[in-house]
Protein backbone atom coordinates (compact mmCIF):
# COMPACT_ATOMS: atom_id res chain seq x y z
CA UNK A 1 0.00 0.00 0.00
CA UNK A 2 1.21 3.48 -0.93
CA UNK A 3 2.13 5.83 1.81
CA UNK A 4 -0.77 7.94 0.82
CA UNK A 5 -3.03 4.96 0.92
CA UNK A 6 -2.01 4.13 4.13
CA UNK A 7 -2.48 8.11 5.43
CA UNK A 8 -6.25 7.93 4.20
CA UNK A 9 -6.73 4.86 5.89
CA UNK A 10 -5.90 6.22 8.96
CA UNK A 11 -7.30 9.44 8.36
CA UNK A 12 -10.23 7.05 8.08
CA UNK A 13 -10.27 4.96 11.65
CA UNK A 14 -9.24 8.12 13.10
CA UNK A 15 -12.38 10.43 11.77
CA UNK A 16 -14.48 7.65 12.84
CA UNK A 17 -12.99 6.72 16.24
CA UNK A 18 -13.57 11.08 16.67
CA UNK A 19 -17.14 10.53 15.33
CA UNK A 20 -17.97 7.77 17.50
CA UNK A 21 -16.13 9.45 20.93
CA UNK A 22 -17.98 13.23 19.98
CA UNK A 23 -21.77 10.62 20.11
CA UNK A 24 -20.41 8.87 23.49
CA UNK A 25 -19.33 11.70 25.13
CA UNK A 26 -22.91 13.31 24.72
CA UNK A 27 -24.36 10.56 25.70
CA UNK A 28 -21.91 10.19 28.88
CA UNK A 29 -22.67 13.80 29.81
CA UNK A 30 -26.07 13.48 29.21
CA UNK A 31 -26.24 11.21 31.79
CA UNK A 32 -23.91 13.08 33.97
CA UNK A 33 -27.08 15.70 33.96
CA UNK A 34 -29.94 13.46 34.52
CA UNK A 35 -31.38 14.42 30.78
CA UNK A 36 -30.77 10.59 29.13
CA UNK A 37 -34.55 9.97 29.10
CA UNK A 38 -35.06 13.60 27.61
CA UNK A 39 -32.84 13.05 24.88
CA UNK A 40 -33.98 9.25 23.89
CA UNK A 41 -30.73 7.40 24.93
CA UNK A 42 -31.41 4.33 25.92
CA UNK A 43 -30.00 1.93 28.90
CA UNK A 44 -28.11 0.00 25.74
CA UNK A 45 -26.67 3.43 23.86
CA UNK A 46 -25.31 4.41 27.63
CA UNK A 47 -23.60 0.90 28.22
CA UNK A 48 -22.48 1.46 24.56
CA UNK A 49 -20.77 4.99 25.33
CA UNK A 50 -19.49 4.02 28.30
CA UNK A 51 -17.64 0.87 27.01
CA UNK A 52 -16.40 2.24 24.03
CA UNK A 53 -15.37 5.27 25.89
CA UNK A 54 -13.38 3.18 28.43
CA UNK A 55 -11.70 1.31 26.38
CA UNK A 56 -10.42 4.24 24.23
CA UNK A 57 -9.80 5.80 27.93
CA UNK A 58 -7.44 2.16 28.50
CA UNK A 59 -5.43 2.60 25.04
CA UNK A 60 -4.20 6.12 26.50
CA UNK A 61 -3.74 4.56 29.70
CA UNK A 62 -1.47 1.52 28.06
CA UNK A 63 0.19 4.30 25.61
CA UNK A 64 1.19 6.06 28.57
CA UNK A 65 2.89 2.79 30.40
CA UNK A 66 4.62 1.72 27.60
CA UNK A 67 4.52 3.25 24.43
CA UNK A 68 2.85 2.54 21.62
CA UNK A 69 4.43 1.68 18.13
CA UNK A 70 4.87 5.02 16.02
CA UNK A 71 2.48 4.01 13.29
CA UNK A 72 -0.30 3.10 16.23
CA UNK A 73 -3.16 5.91 15.79
CA UNK A 74 -2.74 6.32 19.65
CA UNK A 75 1.13 7.36 19.48
CA UNK A 76 0.22 11.03 18.39
CA UNK A 77 -1.91 11.44 21.10
CA UNK A 78 0.31 9.91 23.73
CA UNK A 79 2.77 12.18 22.51
CA UNK A 80 0.80 14.78 22.58
CA UNK A 81 -0.11 14.31 26.44
CA UNK A 82 3.86 13.73 27.42
CA UNK A 83 4.68 17.20 26.42
CA UNK A 84 1.57 18.93 27.33
CA UNK A 85 1.66 21.75 30.67
CA UNK A 86 -0.21 19.01 32.44
CA UNK A 87 1.95 17.05 34.47
CA UNK A 88 1.95 13.45 33.16
CA UNK A 89 0.68 11.76 36.38
CA UNK A 90 -2.09 14.31 36.74
CA UNK A 91 -3.41 12.50 33.03
CA UNK A 92 -2.54 9.30 34.08
CA UNK A 93 -4.74 9.90 37.50
CA UNK A 94 -7.49 11.76 35.66
CA UNK A 95 -8.12 9.18 33.21
CA UNK A 96 -7.77 6.13 35.42
CA UNK A 97 -10.25 7.82 37.67
CA UNK A 98 -12.64 8.71 34.34
CA UNK A 99 -12.38 4.86 33.67
CA UNK A 100 -13.05 3.88 36.73
CA UNK A 101 -16.25 5.88 36.81
CA UNK A 102 -17.21 4.57 33.80
CA UNK A 103 -16.93 1.03 34.64
CA UNK A 104 -18.60 1.51 37.82
CA UNK A 105 -21.56 2.54 36.11
CA UNK A 106 -21.33 5.98 38.57
CA UNK A 107 -22.26 9.45 36.75
CA UNK A 108 -19.47 10.97 34.89
CA UNK A 109 -18.26 14.12 37.22
CA UNK A 110 -17.22 17.24 36.17
CA UNK A 111 -13.87 16.43 36.20
CA UNK A 112 -14.44 13.57 34.00
CA UNK A 113 -16.37 15.18 31.43
CA UNK A 114 -13.45 17.61 31.14
CA UNK A 115 -10.99 14.98 30.73
CA UNK A 116 -13.24 13.28 27.63
CA UNK A 117 -12.81 16.84 26.04
CA UNK A 118 -9.00 16.99 26.19
CA UNK A 119 -8.92 13.89 25.02
CA UNK A 120 -11.42 14.57 22.16
CA UNK A 121 -8.98 18.19 21.36
CA UNK A 122 -6.06 16.01 21.30
CA UNK A 123 -8.12 13.23 18.50
CA UNK A 124 -9.23 16.35 16.85
CA UNK A 125 -5.84 17.89 16.37
CA UNK A 126 -4.58 14.41 15.15
CA UNK A 127 -7.55 14.29 12.73
CA UNK A 128 -6.71 17.59 11.35
CA UNK A 129 -2.69 16.75 11.32
CA UNK A 130 -3.42 13.21 9.42
CA UNK A 131 -5.66 15.34 6.77
CA UNK A 132 -3.37 18.30 6.15
CA UNK A 133 -0.03 15.66 5.87
CA UNK A 134 -2.88 14.39 2.43
CA UNK A 135 -2.83 17.43 1.38
CA UNK A 136 0.16 18.05 0.87
CA UNK A 137 0.98 14.81 -1.45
Amino acid sequence: MSSLGFMSDKLDRLEGRLEALVGDATVIQAESLGLTSKFGFTTERVAQARARTTDFVKSVLDGLESPPAPSSDFAPIVDSIKVSKTPLEDWKDDLKSLSDHLQAGASAVDKDIETIRQILDLLRREVVACSNRIRKR
